[in-house]
């Protein structure tokens, strides 16, 4: 059976069908890794861009986080942007930015391909044309995927991989007898090789997917044993291929799987980061505002385990679910990786199994276009408006306004901190023009800062208001930018805040 035969592109319908979907699909992601310019955690950061630097001489050893004395992180991430950043500079591109967004279209196309890889899977996995048509557009629309697509982090990068090798394992193995060819075996290899390469942690999913094909039930053992070894020599090359490239960042030889191993678990790194106890995941994957969307995912997703022991689906998902619960620091970003996969619950527990479906998920079903679940589809629209356009974070607001100011070389003041500091003594260096003035000032020396500036200056500070030394230091401070409108003030119940970080920006005329 040809390509085209197994994921239905002969089919004229299906094939406008999936590559209407994929435009759309399209669509979101590269909005999204235009407009998103902030980062969901600081390693998003300071484990890629940061390492990129450093190597590039940017950056001091000094000014890094600690794996990199630990020799503990991986260096296939940060590889590729050294090259993108050298041949930004190499071109004259000096804009932190335009290299930015350049770097997240490059993960947001590769997720383009994998998402495109995970829709063709449908045709031969879903046999209910409805069911698959709506899986399709969830792929499509669900909020998260394009903004993790605009993530510059490992566990963007892993999800890619692992969706990927999900997808061409069910496109190219055959149910009836169960045989996938050596060609796809050693593709999906290479692809579960480099989505561990990118996370570690990824291996929790990996290793029952190596399983699944050498337990699953073949005609024969030969037929089991052959694609699993296959598989597993990719993933060892590209491991190998990983530890060539740790070796070129470093400089000398580590083999960083197990550095990291040591140091986050058997020197227990891990657990002096908040932790959470085992079954915290039940709650935390739903503990956001979009709680309907991962909510209902969540019920699908166990649902899929219960009604399909034998499905790869749950092998790799349960698999990751199990091994993250095990370790005590959990965030929501560790599930990153199978957030596309994820995907493959709704049909898994929808569809009918010898003939049946559960009454609540039939009534469930049989409900999708009435209006409950149509507050649900509304929900997740505002939520992939929002993280495609809107910078969440208000000191990246602050870092994007100030960036073209300070590249003309003009002066910032601050007060109380800086919205390039990062976690411990780590600055995010790459969104400093270098010939940016930005001076810390205490506020007994507001005064004599004004009457020694004759051309006037920027000034950043926090809170909702100037304080009271502030306004007599600058009577005429003109506000440029306030992380929230003043309109919102009305709506300060508890005095929310007062707890929260707000970023005042004001430009001080000349002293007349």
């Amino acid at each position: 059976m040809s390509f085209m035969q197994r994921t239905g592109l002969h089919d004229a319908a299906w094939r406008t069908f999936f590559l209407t979907w994929l435009a759309v699909a399209a669509v979101c992601v590269v909005l999204a890794c235009v407009f998103s310019q902030e980062a969901h955690h600081p390693d998003e950061h300071f484990q890629t861009i940061a390492f990129a630097q450093y190597k590039l001489g940017e950056l001091p050893a000094e000014a890094m986080p600690w794996e990199i004395a630990a020799h503990s992180r991986q260096w296939i991430q940060p590889f590729i942007y050294y090259h993108f950043i050298r041949a930004g500079r190499i071109l004259g591109m000096t804009d932190s930015y335009q290299l930015l967004t350049a770097m997240r279209l490059l993960g947001g196309l590769m997720t383009i391909i994998a998402v495109a890889l995970l829709m063709l899977s449908t045709y031969r996995s879903i046999a209910d044309e409805k069911l698959r048509r709506f899986t399709v557009r969830v792929m499509a629309l669900i909020w998260y995927i394009p903004y993790i697509a605009a993530r510059t982090s490992s566990e963007a990068f892993s999800m890619i991989f692992l969706t990927a090798a999900f997808a061409v394992f069910l496109v190219m193995n055959d149910d009836v007898p169960q045989t996938i060819s050596a060609a796809s075996a050693s593709i999906i290899g290479i692809l579960l090789g480099f989505a561990f390469i990118f996370r570690y942690q990824t291996a929790f999913a990996i290793v029952p997917f190596v399983l699944y094909v050498l337990i699953a039930p073949r005609s024969s053992t030969r037929r089991r044993i052959v694609p699993a070894a296959l598989i597993a020599g990719g993933i060892i090359c590209i491991t190998g291929l990983g530890s060539l490239i740790d070796w070129w960042g470093y400089g000398h030889f580590y083999f960083i799987p197990w550095e990291y191993f040591n140091q986050q678990i058997l020197h227990n790194v891990v657990n002096n980061f908040r932790t959470y106890p085992f079954y915290a995941y039940f709650y935390l994957l739903s503990a956001h505002p979009v709680f309907p969307v991962s909510l209902l995912l969540t019920v699908f997703a166990v649902a899929a385990w219960l009604r399909h022991p034998m499905h790869l689906f749950t092998w790799i998902t349960l698999g990751f679910f199990i091994g993250h619960s095990m370790v005590g620091h959990k965030e929501l970003r560790f599930f990153f990786p199978v957030a596309l996969v994820a995907i493959y619950a709704i049909p898994l527990a929808l569809s009918a199994k010898n003939g049946r479906i559960p009454r609540f998920f039939a009534a469930l079903w049989n409900a999708r276009n009435r209006v409950p679940m149509r507050i649900v589809y509304a929900v997740n629209i505002v939520a992939l408006i929002v993280v495609s356009f809107m910078i969440l974070k208000p000191e990246f607001v602050v870092m994007r306004l100030l960036y073209r100011p300070l590249a003309n070389g003009e002066r910032v003041y601050y007060s109380s901190s800086s919205p390039y500091e990062g976690p411990g003594n780590l600055s995010y260096q790459f969104y400093q023009p270098g010939n940016a003035s930005f001076i810390s000032i205490k506020p007994d020396a507001l005064r004599s800062v004004l009457s020694t500036n004759g051309t006037g200056f920027l000034y950043l500070t926090t809170g909702t208001q100037l304080s009271a030394a502030e306004t007599a230091a600058f009577p005429v401070a003109q506000l440029i930018h306030r992380s929230f409108p003043l309109w919102v003030d009305r709506f300060n119940f508890f005095n929310w805040m007062s707890r929260t970080r707000m970023w005042l920006l004001y430009r001080i005329p000349p002293k007349s």
